[in-house]
């Protein structure tokens, strides 16, 4: 009796193999290269507008910054707001000025009116969610405190005014200091 041979192919069954072999060889390189070039793309994609939105973000924030701070110049240069810092009617002052519908025309959060000092003379807070912000804190920060030594070693001509993001807590917020 003959054994039956495995690996003795004839011709067209061998045609066949090799076919299909390479078929499968030709489907699995598509995949893969699609595959890599498919993720390369997408990632670059991503990445692009990763960048895009980023650089929107930050243009928004600057002009919101930037605008925050020329409407600060209004009331830095009011005369009511120069007589309360030197001493007039805090309580008159508020009921005229510092209201909610004040803080939503200039579309703010919080007003905070300070001495050369850094000390708070009036305030008045929008606290999202109603959590408590601490205003000391706000006035207290680094960047707040070297400003208001900078300005207060130079002549009234020559201060000028900083804006920019500041974090207090787990709150940002964008503030100007107008002096």
């Amino acid at each position: 009796m003959t054994s039956p041979r495995l690996l003795n192919f004839n011709l067209q069954t061998r045609t066949a193999i090799y076919f299909t072999i390479g078929m499968l060889g030709i489907a699995f390189s598509c995949i893969f290269i699609t595959r890599y070039f498919f993720l390369t793309s997408l990632d670059s994609l991503e990445s692009m507008e990763s960048q895009s939105a980023s650089q929107q973000a930050s243009s928004v924030v600057t002009l919101m910054v930037t605008q925050m701070e020329e409407r600060s110049y209004d009331w830095a240069y009011w005369d009511e707001t120069f007589e309360l810092l030197t001493g007039g009617d805090k309580q008159a002052y508020r009921d005229r000025n510092l209201s909610p519908d004040s803080l939503d025309v200039l579309g703010l959060d919080m007003m905070i009116f300070a001495d050369l000092h850094g000390k708070v003379i009036e305030s008045i807070v929008r606290s999202p969610d109603d959590e408590p912000v601490d205003i000391d804190a706000v006035v207290k920060a680094d960047v707040v405190t070297r400003h208001i030594q900078q300005m207060n070693g130079l002549l009234d001509s020559q201060r000028c005014s900083a804006s920019g993001l500041l974090v207090v807590g787990q709150q940002v917020w964008a503030i100007s200091l107008t002096p």
